[in-house]
């Protein structure tokens, strides 16, 4: 007479592990790749930020000031590059001072007859 076993076999259990094990790994992997991505994400969130507000406080100078910066010069921790396109229109960018890739960039319309006496000097 045949006795049926019930249960697991050393194999079937010695393959399961192996099974979540590799997928653990996979998961782990993953997760790391995820939390690297994040971390890159959120500091270029935060340059982007303070280069915004740079830019913002570079935007409301007079046209004056922005002819005096015309080409590369540096602002704070950033490399400002000024165009003037036309009598009235400037092209503005703040780029990274380290690898010289720009981070925001703006055109700025000075017209001849504005007031801009409440603007910064």
């Amino acid at each position: 007479m045949s006795r049926r076993r019930e249960g697991f076999t050393l194999i079937d259990v010695v393959l399961g592990v192996a099974i979540l094990t590799i997928t653990a790994t996979g998961l782990i992997a993953l997760l790391r790749q995820t939390l690297q991505s994040t971390s890159s994400m959120i500091q270029r969130d935060r340059e982007a930020r303070a280069a915004g507000m740079t830019l913002a406080a570079v935007a409301v100078r007079k046209p004056a000031w922005l002819d005096q910066r015309v080409g590369e010069s540096r602002i704070d921790s950033w490399t400002l590059r000024v165009e003037r396109e036309s009598a009235a229109r400037y092209r503005i960018a703040l780029a990274d001072t380290a690898t010289g890739a720009t981070v925001v960039e703006t055109a700025i319309y000075h017209p001849a007859d504005r007031d801009t006496s409440a603007a910064p000097q």
